[in-house]
């Protein structure tokens, strides 16, 4: 006879489980800000070769390939914004089970970050306290 009950959730496991999805949060952040960093050397180059070549038509084609660049890498920011937010629901409910409301509450009155960063220090704390 088999057990078709599900298997009960640890707290330490809700706790990997959170430390896991803020460590994919805090990467696509990177990610994005990585793409932005790379957004700018494209544009100092091409502002630089586009200028050294203002007499020939080879600056107006660099111009354009560095606007169509920044759409493609603009489009993939907005994609990574999009994948990094679809966690948060989870992980607010993953937090609210592992501590109880009022502290987080009290964490982001007294250290008074924006609710990302508060949502960094519970994970940090969560994960070292694990």
């Amino acid at each position: 006879m088999s057990n078709n009950q599900p298997k009960r959730i640890t707290k330490s496991q809700h706790a990997a489980f959170y430390s896991a999805l803020m460590a994919f949060y805090l990467l696509q952040g990177r990610l994005m800000w990585s793409r932005v960093h790379f957004l700018i050397v494209i544009h100092s180059a091409v502002f630089l070769t586009a200028y050294t070549q203002r007499g020939n038509w080879l600056g107006p084609a660099i111009m354009f390939f560095a606007a169509l660049m920044t759409l493609l890498i603009a489009a993939i920011i907005l994609i990574d914004q999009a994948v990094r937010g679809k966690n948060v629901p989870m992980m607010k409910k993953i937090e609210d089970s592992l501590l109880p409301g009022t502290m987080t509450d009290r964490i982001q009155l007294s250290v008074g970050l924006p609710h990302w960063t508060t949502r960094a220090i519970v994970g940090s704390v969560l994960v070292i306290l694990h």
